[in-house]
């Protein structure tokens, strides 16, 4: 079985920026509220499920999505 990593408030966040799109454009791309987005990079609620996987692709391939966000 394979062990889905942990992504705490700040790495989201951190992650987020290196992307280099707002809270809005980050939480409409996964598919989210902003309030989610906002929830996570204050540790106030974990990353799940599908929003959790996809984060970790993001983080492998940071370069593909910053292109995929931007345009």
């Amino acid at each position: 079985m394979t062990r889905v990593p942990v992504i705490t408030g700040p790495r989201v966040a951190a992650l987020r920026k290196e992307l280099g799109v707002s809270q809005s454009a980050f939480a409409a791309f996964l598919n989210v509220s902003v309030q989610t987005v906002q929830t996570w990079e204050q540790g106030r609620a974990p990353v799940q499920g599908i929003a959790l996987r996809t984060l970790v692709w993001m983080r492998e391939d940071v370069a593909y999505f910053r292109a995929k966000l931007a345009g």
